[in-house]
C-alpha cells in the first residue's frame, strides 16, 4: 500500500516537471517567431542583373544598323567598347558593370568630325529594371549631356581651343534596338523587362569654330542607375 502511494507521488511529480518543461520550452520557442514589420527582401545579384555591353570592333558598325542592330555574343564586350570615327580619333571606352559606369570617353579633333560609341543594356535578371532618367532629358528626349574638358596639342593656342571646345557637343541617345528609332519619353524612368535590351549611343560632334591646331576632348565618366521600382 505504502509502495503504491509512493509510486503515485513520483508519477505526479514527474508529470508536473514534464508540464513545466513543456511550458518553458514553448515560451523559449515562441520567442523565435517574432516578426518585424521592417523586414525587407533584397533581390540577389543573379535575380536582378543588368549588364552594359560595348561593340568590340568599329568595323561592325558598318553592318550594325543595316541588320536592324542585330548582334551576337562575339560582337560585344562587357568591359569595353570601340568607337566609330569620322574625321576624328577615338579611344576605347571602359565599362564597369559593378557600378554601371562608363569611362575613358575621349576624342581628338584637328578638324570637324564625329565619333560614336554604341552600347547595349541587357536585363539578364528576373525583375523589371527601371533606368533612372531624372535630370537626364532634354525636353521629351532621352538624352544625357556630358561635361567635357578640352586640351590644346602641338602648339595650338589655348584660347582658340577653349573657343573651339564650345563647338564640341556630346550627348547620349537611347534607341529602339529593333529599328534604331530614337526613344522619346516624358517619364523619369525607362522600363526594361527581363530578357529585353535597349541600345544607346554616345555621340560627339564637332563643326567649329576651329582652333589653330589639334586638341583632345576628355568627357566625364557617367553612371547609369537601375532599380526594381519606378
Amino acid at each position: 500500500m505504502e509502495k503504491a502511494r509512493h509510486v503515485k507521488i513520483l508519477s505526479i511529480v514527474a508529470l508536473v516537471i514534464a508540464i513545466a518543461g513543456m511550458t518553458l520550452g514553448f515560451a523559449a520557442f515562441s520567442t523565435t517567431l517574432n516578426i518585424s514589420s521592417s523586414a525587407t527582401v533584397t533581390p540577389s545579384s543573379d535575380d536582378f542583373k543588368i549588364t552594359i555591353y560595348g561593340i568590340k570592333d568599329s568595323s561592325f558598325y558598318d553592318t550594325f544598323a543595316d541588320n536592324n542592330y542585330a548582334y551576337t555574343d562575339s560582337d560585344i564586350s562587357d568591359s569595353y567598347g570601340t568607337a566609330l570615327m569620322d574625321g576624328a580619333t577615338g579611344t576605347i571606352a571602359s565599362i564597369d558593370n559593378v557600378s554601371h559606369t562608363i569611362s575613358n570617353i575621349n576624342a581628338s579633333f584637328s578638324n570637324e568630325g564625329n565619333i560614336q560609341y554604341a552600347f547595349i543594356i541587357k536585363n539578364e535578371g528576373m525583375y523589371d529594371a527601371y533606368l533612372d532618367l531624372t535630370n537626364k532629358k532634354t525636353g521629351n528626349d532621352m538624352v544625357v549631356l556630358l561635361n567635357k574638358n578640352c586640351i590644346a596639342k602641338d602648339g595650338a593656342t589655348e584660347s582658340l581651343v577653349a573657343s573651339a571646345c564650345d563647338g564640341v557637343q556630346a550627348d547620349i541617345g537611347f534607341f529602339n534596338k529593333e529599328n534604331g528609332t530614337f526613344i522619346s519619353t516624358t517619364e523619369s524612368y525607362y522600363k526594361i523587362a527581363p530578357g529585353d535590351d535597349v541600345l544607346f549611343a554616345v555621340i560627339m560632334n564637332y563643326s567649329g569654330p576651329f582652333a589653330d591646331g589639334p586638341f583632345d576632348v576628355e568627357f566625364e565618366d557617367f553612371q547609369l542607375k537601375f532599380s526594381t521600382t519606378k
